[in-house]
């Protein structure tokens, strides 16, 4: 999906979240699919890998990560340390070095505060309460993250479009099941009409102020 210049898209990301310059931008599905939380099990079961890391939070103000995820990200303790903080800025993570030792990281966060409207580039599970981190960062060659909201709204639209404009695939897709784009389709599509109307809540109860999707 490239993103277009004009239209709903970017006029709802600088709106609501004041993006800006996305239309040079282009998203496959895939990955798109990959930042939504509740997917993850379908990502592990399809053998695709996990995207999104599940952060432990040992209490209401304290975020923890594994050692091993430094690996992963293709980073040391202190460029992650740097990384997450300057990311997650808005969101008031403040790493606590003394606190570290070889199994963890450890930050400091007020995540009881927290919008999961805008809390990217943490993507938010709503059943849970439960907060992720994108596995697929690359800060050698740096991409918008998406807002969840702005996720859906992609996904939707692509999907509204491959079944206007491509029926026969649409059509076996609904007609053999057997393919492995159904259960994820399936799965977004029931997750999608929980999520949007949690995040439209989240916007419309936030704080005036407190939070300012930047």
């Amino acid at each position: 999906m490239k993103i277009q210049k004009n239209g709903l898209f970017t006029h709802a990301a600088e709106q609501l979240f004041h993006m800006k310059h996305l239309e040079t931008e282009k998203f496959n599905m895939l990955e798109l699919l990959g930042k939504i939380p509740e997917l993850q099990h379908l990502f592990r079961y399809s053998q695709k890998g996990t995207t999104l890391y599940k952060i432990n939070s040992t209490n209401k103000n304290e975020l923890s990560f594994p050692v091993n995820i430094l690996d992963r990200l293709h980073m040391t303790k202190e460029r992650f340390s740097r990384y997450i903080e300057t990311t997650c800025k808005h969101l008031s993570i403040q790493h606590v070095p003394e606190k570290d030792n070889e199994s963890n990281v450890f930050f400091s966060a007020p995540i009881q505060s927290w919008n999961p409207m805008y809390s990217t580039p943490l993507y938010y599970e709503q059943l849970s309460n439960t907060y992720y981190l994108p596995l697929t960062t690359d800060p050698r060659n740096p991409k918008p993250v998406l807002p969840e909201l702005l996720v859906h709204y992609l996904l939707l639209y692509n999907l509204s479009m491959i079944s206007r404009y491509e029926t026969d695939w649409w059509y076996d897709l609904l007609g053999s099941y057997s393919s492995e784009d159904y259960p994820f389709i399936y799965q977004f599509l029931n997750i999608s009409a929980q999520k949007i109307p949690y995040y439209i809540s989240a916007f419309l109860l936030a704080e005036p102020g407190l939070f300012h999707g930047k």
